[in-house]
């Protein structure tokens, strides 16, 4: 009894290591044309909710389970791409076809203007120079 015991504990953990086991990818993302590094481009695993985002420099390391084998890399005014995992990744990052006049930032993301149901207005300083707002 003890030893099936025993035999079960070992199978479970042993399972459960397999379970989460990961993988991490790491590279450098420039633009295509000048080679300059891009910060802030989002970095996730195909179908994972995981996001990082490239550093200052370019860089950018994520973990992702075991069985993804693409990375996702979007970037506002530059094209998305899909990649395949590899080691020292080097991304090239195109820009988009589309002009930034489609693009629409708002509070949580980016999208295409021809996409947005609601009212989007446009804020202009001599709008708000008047504005009485508190000040300590």
């Amino acid at each position: 009894m003890r030893i099936s015991v025993l035999t079960f504990a070992c199978l479970l953990l042993w399972s459960s290591s397999i379970a989460q086991q990961t993988r991490t990818a790491s590279g450098k993302i420039t633009d295509s044309k000048d080679g300059t590094p891009l910060s802030g481009v989002t970095v996730k695993g195909k179908g994972q909710a995981n996001i990082v985002l490239s550093k200052q420099d370019g860089s950018f390391t994520i973990s992702v389970p075991a069985e993804t084998k693409t990375l996702e890399f979007s970037y506002v005014g530059y094209a998305d791409q899909d990649l395949n995992i590899a080691e020292n990744m080097m991304v090239k990052m195109f820009s988009a076809e589309r002009s930034l006049s489609e693009v629409v930032v708002v509070g949580y993301g980016h999208s295409v203007k021809r996409n947005i149901t609601g009212s989007i207005s446009k804020v202009a300083p001599k709008d708000i120079e008047n504005f009485p707002a508190p000040s300590f």
